[in-house]
């Protein structure tokens, strides 16, 4: 940090504050200011191998994850690269997708690529190949996809092979696939919305079987994080109850609606600038006015269809006036200067501000306006102010017209200015920081930005949607169609939901914004996750590996997710899920029993189910928004790589990493909310000047209830 540029090495978005150096910093209110760092131009580039094996068998897909780094080891996602060279020349292969690679035959390969942008850089990879049969691999759906279709019909396609025995029948999820000659199959399957687990068994002549699992998302719509995170429309909703716009009320040192804004705006108006100066009223006569004054205003507020009525008055309205004329003859002013005032016992203004937006675009619009003053009197002062009766009556026609097309112009500006204001501050723009529930893991940060999606008034009150997003870098070698969408759960028909509006404070978050910000905080890489054998022993307790079938010293754990987790409200019953699927968890296993090299390598990919459950908890500032995850409801496990001497094995192992590893860390999550959300309040004072500082009106949450794809948070305001 060099004044007040600050720079960076290590990619991501940070929430930067700048502390007074000579002063008392802790009197201040230190606000964040976003700093993106992106990654350089890359200077390194590397091959790995996914999932990591020492061998890979025929027919099995192996992913070629590139690894191009800048000068500081950020990872440049996304570098392109050459088409791929296979050696041995000749090599049977099949490449269903750029980095995806099926080998049909035994033996050494070597991958080799270049950067496109440097070709200069060069990266090679070798891999053995070991024909084991029977050997089967899904081709369509790749591990980790996000499928989208409108009607919940795919076709699982793939390859299977035996050289020797040959295949027999192959089965997805227990159900027999159609075998083709070209040692291809193929199966109709009819996916659930969010997770979806294939089980796939090839079992040839001799009765040997091999089993693979892997997973997929499937829904109607992805929202793409690429190449920006967009907003999900109206996925914050707010009941603008009648008590938020006039409650009737009205103390100006602590507004708490709407109608004591306006009333507190019209009190801050300049008068003497509403009216001007001077006005020529003729006869030789210029009408010059000064010192206005009003009592406070009263302001009355009713939500109709499309908007709000106004009923604004404005009594004992008091003015000076002087009406300076000049006009000699022979030398003898016959216009002597008068002064005077002029009163008007009422004005009244009664207007319909109209407001309504969708799609992002808000409009305001004052109509059916009028203006009408009771009570107008000029009073002349001196005894020459009969002779004047005939200008005062000329003047009191025109003043009134005056007085009249000012406030409805001005006046009427400004109420729907505040209105505009009062409804963009209730916009979240802020830095969410989210404490890691597990060892290993740096807090979460999230930058939230909301706009005003949509508006409409009833006489009950108001909706108000805001559009919202969570904002990022990527940081993952993964790509996906995008956060996932509700859609109509698959039904083939959409699920119309809005705010019940019965309460004075209503907010609702929709599905579709949680999942969002979870593929977004996934697409930022805060869920990856390196542990060593320290956080290990933290994370599994005193017992440590002791469930293992042999004496390990030490555990290290990489966990790599394929695919975001996403929030499942669409499971019948209303019953709220955590879904996980094809999550590669690789393990280190230290023990002597590994030489030469000290340890054993054990990978595996998951697909993972929980129930969960929305709540209310005290943060540090006030309600903030949790999750609470129950019990682990599903748990596959594709192994990938088994150390030789825990072949065999498996079954138990699967049972320690789901009640151990997998168990451990659901432990860790469920033992107490995560939290992060806050509910915000709504701050006035930078409405208005006319609103003193540090005046906000607060949530009070008394309920917390799923509703059509919606967390749906009641209470009051206060």
């Amino acid at each position: 940090m060099t004044g007040f540029d600050v720079t960076g090495t290590l990619t991501g978005k940070y929430a930067v504050k700048c502390v007074p150096a000579a002063l008392d910093w802790t009197a201040f209110d230190l606000v964040h200011a976003p700093l993106e760092v992106l990654p350089g131009t890359p200077i390194s580039l590397a091959l790995e191998s996914s999932p990591p094996a020492p061998f890979y068998p025929t027919f099995t897909v192996v992913e070629i994850v590139v690894v191009a780094r800048d000068m500081y080891d950020n990872l440049v996602p996304d570098a392109e690269v050459d088409p791929f060279e296979i050696t041995p020349e000749g090599t049977l292969a099949t490449n269903p997708s750029g980095t995806n690679f099926i080998f049909l035959e035994e033996g050494p390969v070597t991958l080799t690529t270049r950067l496109v942008v440097d070709p200069s850089l060069e990266a090679s990879i070798d891999l053995l190949i070991e024909g084991e049969p029977p050997n089967v691999a899904v081709t369509y759906p790749l591990r980790g996809a996000t499928i989208q279709a409108s009607k919940p019909s795919i076709t699982i396609e793939g390859i299977a092979n035996d050289s020797i025995a040959g295949i027999i029948s192959v089965t997805v999820n227990g159900e027999e696939a159609v075998l083709y000659d070209d040692a291809t199959w193929s199966r109709i399957f009819i996916p659930s919305w969010g997770l979806n687990v294939l089980h796939i068994v090839a079992e040839d002549e001799a009765g040997k079987t091999t089993e693979i699992t892997q997973s997929f998302y499937f829904a109607e719509a992805f929202r793409p994080l690429e190449p920006s995170i967009p907003f999900v429309e109206d996925g914050i909703k707010m009941w603008l109850d009648d008590e938020l716009i006039d409650d009737g009320v009205h103390n100006p040192t602590h507004p708490d609606d709407l109608a004591t804004i306006l009333e507190a705006v019209i009190g801050g108006f300049d008068l003497n600038g509403l009216l001007g100066d001077a006005i020529d009223v003729g006869g030789g006569y210029e009408l010059q006015m000064g010192n206005a004054s009003m009592n406070p205003a009263s302001v009355y507020l009713d939500p109709i269809w499309g908007g709000i009525q106004i009923d604004a008055v404005l009594k004992n309205f008091t003015l000076d006036v002087v009406l300076a004329g000049e006009c000699k003859v022979l030398g003898i002013d016959l216009c002597p200067d008068v002064s005077g005032t002029v009163q008007a016992a009422k004005i009244q203004l009664d207007a319909d501000l109209l407001a309504y937006a969708a799609n992002a675009d808000l409009q305001v619009l004052l109509t059916n306006t009028n203006v009408e003053i009771t009570g107008l009197d000029i009073d002349i002062d001196g005894i020459l102010g009969w002779l004047f009766d005939w200008l005062i009556d000329f003047i009191v026609g025109l003043f009134t017209n005056m007085i009249e097309d000012a406030f409805e112009d001005q006046l009427g500006d400004a109420l729907g200015d505040t209105l505009i204001d009062v409804l963009e501050s209730l916009a979240i723009s802020e830095t969410l920081e989210i404490p890691s529930p597990i060892p290993g893991l740096d807090d979460i940060v999230m930058n939230l930005e909301t706009r005003i999606h949509s508006l409409e008034f009833t006489p009950d009150g108001g909706r108000l949607g805001l559009g919202t997003r969570v904002d990022g870098v990527k940081k993952v070698p993964h790509t996906i169609l995008g956060a996932i969408a509700r859609g109509s759960c698959l039904k083939g028909y959409p699920v119309q939901w809005d705010l019940p509006g019965t309460s004075s404070f209503e907010i609702a978050l929709s599905d579709d914004f949680l999942n969002l910000a979870l593929a977004s905080v996934w697409h930022g890489g805060a869920l990856q996750m390196e542990l060593g054998p320290e956080e290990m022993a933290e994370l599994l307790g005193d017992d440590g590996a002791s469930g293992l079938p042999l004496p390990v010293d030490d555990l290290a754990l990489n966990l790599d997710w394929s695919l975001p987790p996403i929030i499942n409200g669409c499971e019948p019953g209303g019953v709220l899920t955590i879904q996980v699927g094809d999550l590669l968890v690789d393990l280190d296993l230290y023990s002597p029993l590994f030489a030469p090299e000290g340890y054993g390598k054990l990978a595996l990919y998951a697909a993972v189910e929980a129930t969960a459950e929305l709540l209310m908890i005290e943060g540090d500032d006030g309600d903030e928004l949790a999750i609470q995850i129950h019990e682990i409801t599903r748990f596959d496990i594709d192994w990938v790589t088994v150390p030789e001497l825990l072949q065999g094995a498996e079954e138990s192992l699967e049972a320690l990493i789901e009640t151990e590893l997998i168990g451990g860390l659901m432990e860790d999550l469920a033992s107490e909310p995560i939290g992060g959300f806050e509910i915000p309040e709504i701050d006035l004072a930078g409405i208005s000047s006319m609103v003193p500082d540090g005046v906000v009106i607060e949530p009070s949450i008394d309920t917390l209830e799923r509703q059509g794809g919606h967390t749906l948070l009641t209470g009051d305001l206060k």
